[in-house]
């Protein structure tokens, strides 16, 4: 009974992972499309990078979130803020160092893959991103730890519910 619970359990926080991340590119996209409007800058610095880098860029970051997500299932209290934190932090990371080798390979020039680290690393959509990434690692993981703090799965019940199956249970 427990590891069909257990295994119930995995597949729900993989189906809420998955829907996590699709709210993350959304997010991402309807973000780097505001500062655009707003702001007048584009995504990335470099005018003569490839059409295919912010997408894997994207792609890189999504991965990490989902991963951080999945691994970080479980945390309570003052843990899921720091988890969020961390999970923000590395799709970060993971965003600017995954735009700094495609760029570098794509230019042949390692160097070049350096400088676009540095010049998109304070973009405004670059200091967004972690902070998307964080806001949906919370949601995430109050989902997820409202799920398994339920007694056997059931839903929360009102406590006259919870009469009726205690007088339910005495007629028996």
């Amino acid at each position: 009974m427990t590891q069909q619970r257990d295994s119930s359990q995995r597949r729900y926080e993989a189906a809420v992972a998955v829907f996590a991340v699709v709210l993350f590119i959304a997010l991402c996209i309807a973000t780097s499309g505001v500062i655009n409007l707003f702001a007048g800058k584009d995504v990335l610095a470099e005018r003569d990078a490839s059409i295919l880098v912010i997408p894997a860029m994207f792609i890189v970051a999504a991965a990490a979130l989902y991963l951080g997500l999945f691994s970080a299932a479980g945390q309570t209290g003052g843990a899921l803020v720091l988890f969020a934190l961390g999970i923000g932090v590395a799709c970060y990371l993971f965003f600017l160092v995954s735009g700094a080798v495609l760029y570098s390979v794509g230019s042949g020039q390692p160097l070049r893959g350096i400088l676009f680290l540095g010049a998109n690393a304070l973009r405004p959509f670059s200091i967004a991103l972690p902070i998307i990434a964080a806001v949906v690692a919370v949601a995430y993981l109050l989902l997820v730890s409202a799920r398994t703090r339920r007694l056997d799965g059931r839903p929360p019940r009102w406590p006259w519910e919870q009469q009726d199956d205690d007088d339910r249970r005495s007629l028996d």
